[in-house]
């Protein structure tokens, strides 16, 4: 179960570093500027030791705030809530883990302890796949009606919600 654990993670994040990192390079083309983060940092900033801890939470609320439409009388920016929530669960699941293989040492309590905290673990980490699959749901909704925003659906050349997802 461990190794069927470690392939659904890595087929989950690699998906969820793919969307951001899509969503990301759809900014330019939804009239986003003065962005601070390159596309790399959709995926690299998972990597970068001790930045890994910020730059994936910046990175996001950046193509959040992008994403938003803004530009009608009245339209607020969405809250970082949702994006702050995912960022949250996410450490914590990292900090279980650490504490987890701080217990390796394996004894009679460390057994009982480890496996508490494996099963923690789990339930964090599911709980966190919810909300990636909430943040990549919200996240294209956000550019598919920015993209609707941009032109209107009968003009030649018009930006279409498939075209959004597609391009990258």
């Amino acid at each position: 179960t461990e190794w069927l654990l470690l392939v659904l993670a890595v087929v989950a994040s690699a998906s969820l570093m793919a969307f951001l990192y899509r969503a990301r390079r759809n900014l330019p083309a939804l009239g986003a500027s003065g962005l601070v983060f390159a596309p790399h940092w959709t995926i690299t900033g998972f990597f970068v030791p001790i930045l890994n801890f910020v730059r994936p939470f910046q990175v996001v609320r950046e193509i959040w705030d992008a994403s938003a439409r803004t530009d009608e009388p009245g339209l607020k920016p969405p809250s970082h809530a949702r994006v702050r929530r995912w960022w949250e669960v996410w450490m914590a699941g990292v900090a279980i883990e650490a504490t987890a293989s701080a217990l390796l040492v394996f004894t009679t309590h460390n057994v009982l302890r480890w496996m508490g905290l494996f099963i923690g673990s789990c339930l964090v980490h599911f709980a966190g796949g919810v909300l990636s699959l909430l943040l990549v749901r919200n996240l294209a909704g956000l550019q598919a009606r920015r993209a609707l925003a941009i032109a209107p659906s009968n003009a030649p050349g018009a930006v279409s919600p498939a075209d959004v997802h597609n391009a990258g």
